[in-house]
């Protein structure tokens, strides 16, 4: 007995398309490439019933390099036949990726793209509003980065500059909203100074998202970080950057919070930034945080819809990098970020905007790493920035709490904020390593400190520094008994076979 395409539930087709859709953006651009797209294709041409599944998720990004690859489109889009086939190109089309390669810059196209496309779209709304929706558009300036090789410094030595506006070859400046650019990515460009890069990006103010890899600048003054507040004129709908190889790590830190400091005191952020006086604070933790690696990326997030929402308003800044360790053969990821929370700005005052601050370590955090932060600098900003609320660190990194257990203590770090009762610290087990029976999920510095040193077990009486003392808050309640017996037999010192190494502990410190 034979049957027909339609015969198979919907949600079946769906689910194996979506096998297909298989996601590999090197940068904004690229989303199915290939291979994948190939197979979505051969998958519609089984029945009409198929293409009809296929349809949306085969066109629903198309990427444009040229005005040409643009008139094409469009002349496709307008066919007769295109118009026959349901679901058609058109309404599939949710994003589109422009990509201007250069210099030298051709003749502008951008303002074309949006608008072109986006009248199509409303025509067809009259008449058949299944699949239709927002066209998000996002752009590529400047060229792709170099392989990684040892002559890369050599090849990104003479990098063209880039436009000084998106009217650049036009006969007319246009105005900004003609740009409906929500996601923008400038790699190996050249600027004459960090202004002029703050100049582009006020010139469309649709941009939410920024990615910048491998920019130079012939000049950056000292004193551009102070400047920045000057700069921020116009409406920005910025709230997510990431900054990659434009030059050392600072450098890049410097040019995240140089954007993020002129821009989020426009838009949906002025009601607390216009009145931010934290700058000089928030950027020594920032600084103090960050680790040498050169092919680290910092990033900044904004939550948009919190601070449209006016309530639990945070900005987040976070350094990824990914390090190869001795005897391994892959690179492990590392992260550290902090979290400024902020009041809502009706209920907040030009002293007392920051309600707390969270510092977040990856598993991957290393003590070295951790003693290579610069705690002096991290602390003396934290008392400046006077969160209302609370200062906390969280660590997935049990190494890294425990030396946390011993430093903070001991009056080697954070003596200030430890002292006056503003800070707390917790151990969280990485999510990868939980499971439904995990009882212990993490711990805090108070509790295991309010925990007694001293035990007895089996008529014997057993005293536990702070590791052990960590490896017992993290056994569950029927095992405290094991896990003592198991340090008495190992003559207070865990062996890798024991139940200490079971439960979390560490060696003795």
């Amino acid at each position: 007995m034979s049957s027909a395409g339609a015969d198979i539930p919907s949600e079946v087709i769906d689910h194996i398309v979506s096998k297909f859709r298989m996601w590999h953006e090197q940068f904004f651009f690229h989303d199915i490439v290939g291979a994948e797209k190939n197979e979505l294709g051969n998958l519609s041409l089984t029945c009409k019933h198929w293409a009809r599944r296929c349809r949306p998720h085969l066109f629903s990004s198309i990427s444009i390099r040229n005005k040409d690859d643009l008139l094409e489109l469009l002349s496709l889009v307008d066919s007769s036949a295109a118009k026959r086939v349901k679901p058609s190109m058109l309404q599939c089309l949710q994003r589109l990726d422009l990509s201007v390669e250069g210099p030298p810059w051709p003749q502008p196209w951008l303002h074309l793209a949006h608008a072109e496309i986006i009248k199509r779209k409303k025509a067809l709304q009259v008449i058949s509003p299944e699949y239709i929706g927002d066209l998000n558009v996002r752009s590529f300036f400047g060229r792709y980065p170099p392989p990684l090789q040892d002559n890369e410094d050599a090849q990104l030595e003479h990098l063209g500059y880039a436009p000084l506006s998106w009217c650049t070859s036009l006969p007319r400046s246009l105005p900004s909203f003609v740009f409906r650019i929500q996601e923008l990515e400038l790699s190996c460009l050249r600027f004459r100074a960090p202004t002029f890069l703050i100049r582009l990006l006020q010139s469309v103010h649709s941009v939410q998202t920024l990615k910048c890899k491998s920019l130079q600048f012939d000049d950056w003054p000292e004193a551009s970080y102070q400047l920045a507040d000057r700069l921020g004129k116009g409406p920005s709908s910025l709230c997510e950057m990431s900054i990659q190889q434009c030059g050392s790590v600072v450098q890049d830190a410097e040019l995240l919070l140089f954007v993020s400091r002129s821009q989020l005191r426009c838009g949906s952020f002025q009601g607390v930034f216009k009145h931010f006086t934290g700058w000089d604070a928030l950027r020594q933790i920032v600084r103090s945080i960050l680790q040498p690696e050169t092919s680290a990326e910092i990033e900044l997030r904004a939550p948009a819809q919190q601070w449209s929402r006016q309530d639990d308003c945070s900005l987040s800044v976070e350094q990824t990098y990914y390090r190869t360790e001795t005897g391994s053969d892959y690179a492990s990821r590392h992260a550290v970020s902090v979290t400024f929370k902020f009041h809502p700005p009706s209920a907040s005052t030009v002293t007392d905007m920051v309600r707390s601050l969270y510092f977040d370590f990856t598993d991957n955090y290393t003590v070295s790493d951790a003693q290579a932060v610069d705690w002096t600098s991290v602390e003396e900003a934290a008392l400046a920035l006077q969160p209302t609320k609370t200062i906390g660190f969280i660590t997935r990194s049990l190494s890294v709490f425990l030396w946390l257990l011993d430093a903070i203590p001991s009056g080697k770090i954070l003596a200030k904020l430890y002292i006056g009762g503003k800070m707390f610290v917790n151990y969280v087990k990485p999510t990868r390593t939980l499971c439904d029976s995990d009882g212990i999920r993490g711990i805090s510095l108070g509790a295991v400190l309010a925990m007694p040193i001293k035990h007895t077990i089996d008529g014997q009486a057993i005293t536990l520094n702070r590791s052990q003392l960590a490896g017992l808050a993290l056994c569950e309640v029927p095992d405290r008994e094991d896990y003592l017996r198991g340090l008495l037999a190992a003559d207070l010192s865990p062996s890798p076979g024991t139940k200490a190494q079971a439960c979390g502990a560490a060696p003795q410190a």
